[in-house]
């Protein structure tokens, strides 16, 4: 697969995706898992370009660097926190994953340069509060920005190929234990020493906690009959 725009190579591995996410479905509640069969990867296109602002009221000076999504013309900050790490540039070779499971989709850009540049300078006049002459841009340019892609039930599940960052996973709800699920747990759990001991710390102390309310309670019901009597 050919890119002649600049890209970030893909530094997370199918594999490590999968378990990523798997985690982060485990600690929402779920048994279910995906697999590689389940995942895909998308090569998507942003504009990115620095900008300068100088708000005349004030005299001062704001630049900073923006990037729209090549194909919904809509402004994403957090491939900027990408360029911390890593850095897009042209190479020979994209490191595709080796397994023909992988099904790979390079989108095509849909936004051209000039309606880029109309809706950011939008953006920035609208959250810096000047008029577009104070706005100008600069260095503008395509990267590619990989990322792996799967649907856990009715949901989108969107992982970056880079960091590893997942998105969308608040989108799924936590899964509310039944009682059921819950006693599977506990027999689960005592199949560990650990975690037996932890269950008879648990009960003793429980039952500690139980004798000494009663005893609290016999104590003020004792106090309070003897104040009837005097």
């Amino acid at each position: 697969m050919e890119i002649k725009d600049k890209f970030f190579q893909i530094e997370l591995t199918e594999q490590k995706a999968v378990k990523i996410i798997n985690e982060k479905l485990k600690a929402k509640g779920y048994k279910q898992t995906i697999t590689l069969e389940d995942l895909y990867l998308t090569i998507t296109p942003y504009w990115v370009c620095f900008y300068d602002i100088l708000k005349n009221t004030e005299f001062e000076h704001i630049s900073g660097q923006i990037t729209i999504n090549a194909i919904n013309n809509n402004i994403n900050e957090k491939v900027i926190d990408l360029f911390k790490l890593s850095k897009p540039k042209v190479h020979e070779h994209v490191n595709l994953p080796r397994t023909q499971k992988i099904k790979i989709l390079l989108k095509e850009s849909i936004i051209s340069q000039e309606e880029a540049e109309k809706t950011i300078i939008k953006h920035l006049i609208h959250g810096y509060q000047v008029d577009e002459d104070s706005v100008s841009l600069s260095g503008m340019e395509k990267i590619f920005v990989p990322a792996w892609k799967t649907k856990f039930k009715k949901y989108k599940v969107k992982i970056d190929a880079i960091v590893g960052e997942v998105n969308d996973i608040d989108n799924i709800p936590t899964l509310k234990k039944t009682q059921s699920m819950l006693f599977n747990e506990m027999l689960g759990d005592l199949k560990s020493p650990k975690k037996i001991g932890t269950y008879i710390f648990e009960a003793i102390k429980s039952i500690f906690e139980a004798i000494y309310w009663v005893l609290k309670m016999i104590v003020k019901i004792g106090r309070a009959s003897c104040r009837e009597r005097v």
